[in-house]
């Protein structure tokens, strides 16, 4: 639950159901805000999450996701990527640990 008392979006879920312009932007916010809870969830429990982040993300600075999603966006299977493929390589960043260790 967020702090609101509502009950936090999955972004894949989310991600599920992007096919325009409006459904990206909702699953954007969906991502964010689950970015936003999994620092909360790390910063009240560091021990459960000394080894592996929560929500699945791997990467934990902004610098580091924009690598990661370059490098998902390169490993892309068409240059014509649509809403929903682009709602997938936003998701599949967040997993991503980049080459470089940005």
């Amino acid at each position: 639950m967020h702090a609101t008392g509502e009950s936090r979006r999955s972004p894949n879920g989310a991600a599920a159901v992007v096919h325009d312009r409006s459904s990206l932007a909702a699953f954007i916010t969906a991502l964010a805000e689950d970015r936003s809870d999994a620092d909360r969830q790390e910063q009240q429990h560091p021990n459960r999450y000394a080894f592996e982040r929560a929500h699945g993300w791997e990467v934990t600075s902004l610098a580091a996701y924009l690598s990661a999603l370059a490098q998902e966006l390169e490993a892309a299977p068409t240059d014509a990527v649509s809403w929903a493929g682009l709602a997938q390589v936003l998701l599949a960043a967040k997993g991503r640990t980049p080459m470089d260790g940005a």
